[in-house]
């Protein structure tokens, strides 16, 4: 019986993304859209984590929602943002159908391109497997504070680690230049 109030935690919504002091880390009340994949509960889900990156009070990661709607025939639903700079992107795929939880969609890929083309930067993901996946892109080195792998690095473990217990969890980091994955990190 312990998994199922775990369950309906994780049923509820992916709460509050907030940037921890100076951006380093993220916290999130678990839970990503029903299990049936409700419309609206994704939606609900994927502009919520978007608005906290965008939230002053929290460190604003982001200061433009770049793209919010469903892709995959309605299977997604799929809600992003842009740091100033555009050196740090945030993308999150919420699946509102069964089966809807992936990145293999035309924008996700542009936007990973964009972020390895020239000297890089990384790509970091962590989703709980049928429910949703979050990416944090950013340009540089997560060890160079002002670059927007630093940020994109810290709000990724931030939800990692929440997320650590969760059944279905999965995590990846990737560093990349020249338009392509130079190394797995995770």
């Amino acid at each position: 019986m312990r998994k199922i109030p775990l369950l309906f935690v994780l049923i509820v919504a992916i709460g509050l993304v907030g940037l921890v002091g100076a951006g380093a880390g993220a916290t999130v009340a678990a839970g990503a859209a029903t299990a049936s994949g409700d419309r609206a509960a994704a939606k609900s889900t994927g502009d919520d984590l978007v608005q906290q990156l965008m939230a002053s009070s929290k460190g604003q990661a982001c200061d433009t929602a770049s793209k919010r709607g469903f892709v995959g025939r309605g299977a997604s639903y799929l809600a992003s943002c842009t740091g100033a700079d555009g050196a740090f992107r945030f993308l999150v795929i919420v699946a509102a159908k069964p089966g809807g939880a992936t990145v293999d969609y035309p924008y996700v890929k542009q936007r990973i391109d964009e972020v390895c083309k020239g000297s890089g930067g990384a790509v970091y993901s962590v989703g709980v497997k049928d429910r949703f996946v979050a990416m944090y892109l950013g340009r540089g080195v997560d060890t160079d504070a002002k670059a927007g792998a630093a940020a994109a690095y810290g709000l990724w473990s931030g939800l990692a680690q929440q997320l650590e217990s969760t059944e279905g969890r999965f995590i990846a980091a990737n560093s990349c230049a020249n338009g392509r994955v130079v190394k797995k990190l995770v």
